[in-house]
């Protein structure tokens, strides 16, 4: 089994920290220099991650973990865990689009843009639900949806892009879960963000 992604990547990180200390080959790629084509090589969406195993190639992380949710049997999430994983989506897939777009050269501050500020009003939405949501123990599990959640809210407070200081709950939930496997290991704090 072998995971294509990046270490700093959001969403590789919660596929990492399912697979936990199972056996399996993470390939670390840039996907946006040298590694683009094998990225193309393997997924249409070209975005990470990608899941190759046993002849299967798997895209995008919810999709990766039905694969290992049914290979592994691992407890089937309820209705209420798949919208806290479409929230926690909805403020990943914000924020991606704000640092693309810094990087990019555009300037993402400017509330008079609309899609910019669709993007701020979404993360703040997205973020206020769920610290409400941890505060009712939603994530004081160690599971898929506890995972995303640890990966969203360490990678957008490593890379500066929110500020999550004001949501206690989720520091909290991170706090929690630091010393589950591969947490420490795959700290976004310690990676660096690749060139783009």
């Amino acid at each position: 089994m072998e995971l294509l992604g990046s270490a700093g990547s959001p969403y590789v990180r919660r596929i990492r920290l399912l697979l936990g200390e199972r056996d399996y080959r993470f390939t670390e790629m840039n996907i946006y220099k040298q590694d683009r084509d094998k990225l193309k090589a393997h997924n249409p969406v070209l975005k990470i991650p990608t899941l190759l195993d046993d002849g299967h190639t798997l895209f995008e992380s919810r999709v990766i973990y039905r694969y290992l949710a049914d290979k592994y049997d691992l407890k089937p999430l309820l209705w209420h865990d798949e919208n806290a994983i479409s929230v926690i989506d909805g403020a990943n897939d914000a924020v991606v689009v704000l640092r693309l777009s810094q990087v990019s050269g555009l300037e993402t501050d400017n509330s008079e843009t609309m899609y910019f500020r669709l993007q701020h009003e979404r993360i703040a939405e997205c973020l206020d639900w769920l610290d409400t949501e941890a505060a009712t123990g939603l994530f004081d599990e160690w599971h898929f949806p506890a995972m995303c959640l640890v990966s969203l809210v360490e990678w957008v407070d490593a890379r500066g892009l929110v500020d999550v200081s004001g949501y206690t709950k989720l520091a909290e939930v991170c706090a929690r879960h630091a010393d589950q496997p591969m947490v420490r290991q795959t700290d976004p704090h310690d990676t660096t963000p690749p060139p783009m």
